[in-house]
């Protein structure tokens, strides 16, 4: 089990101890995965613009996507970015 820590000010607020994963989606290809410097280093290197979600389930779940977002109670946007170098060929 994951365990994401939310840090405020340097000072731990909360964790949140349930299965976990980071979803992220552009209009041409999506990634995730339980570490999201991994799921945001991968989507970078495409180079288009993409969401980055929490998904409240263990990535292995079986879930639906609608208009690029995880169907899943409790998701929320972490957020939207813009890479900085277009890396596509």
């Amino acid at each position: 089990m994951n365990t994401l820590i939310i840090e405020t000010n340097k000072s731990v607020d909360r964790y949140i101890e349930t299965p976990h994963h980071f979803y992220a989606s552009s209009f041409c290809t999506w990634k995730t995965g339980a570490d999201m410097r991994e799921v945001i280093a991968h989507m970078e290197k495409e180079g288009y613009e993409y969401t980055l979600w929490y998904v409240p389930a263990a990535e292995a779940d079986s879930y639906q996507i609608k208009y690029y977002a995880p169907q899943v109670e409790g998701s929320f946007v972490l957020s939207t970015f813009t890479p900085k170098k277009k890396s596509r060929k």
